[in-house]
């Protein structure tokens, strides 16, 4: 299973009865994966991100506000540990830059109460979420 590198051209333009565009970010594959194919076989569009952690540069969305991906998604699942401050930083700028689009975030339960500043605003997944769970999140937010 290999990475993809996606561009910021990868969503291409927004045309009546597309379908709702779903943009997973995490930095683990196999996360990644699971998650892409469940929301794919739901009829989802979907874009990976894989974060500041495994590109070794900060997220383009923090640095310079701007992020194609994030700005044509109907929905981000955000699956990056909260622990990490890069990743903090990533849902700050998420719901700074793209107020109108709902952000879920995977969250450890003792997370949820540490970050409640940070998770507001944010449909809350419980972490180590399911293929019912994901699309039960997703489908709450984008029909």
């Amino acid at each position: 299973m290999g990475r993809r590198q996606w561009s910021p051209g990868d969503w291409g333009s927004r045309r009546p009865g597309m379908r709702p565009r779903v943009l997973v970010e995490s930095s683990d594959a196999a996360e990644q994966w699971a998650m892409e194919e469940a929301l794919r076989g739901a009829g989802y569009e979907v874009a990976v991100c894989d974060g500041p952690s495994v590109y070794g540069a900060p997220c383009p969305l923090v640095r310079q506000g701007e992020c194609a991906l994030a700005a044509g998604a109907d929905v981000i699942v955000n699956g990056f540990p909260l622990g990490g401050p890069d990743n903090q930083d990533v849902i700050g700028a998420l719901q700074e830059r793209c107020p109108a689009t709902p952000v879920i975030v995977e969250a450890r339960r003792h997370e949820v109460e540490k970050f409640a500043e940070l998770l507001e605003g944010c449909q809350v997944m419980p972490f180590s979420v399911t293929t019912a769970g994901l699309l039960s999140a997703v489908r709450e937010v984008v029909p």
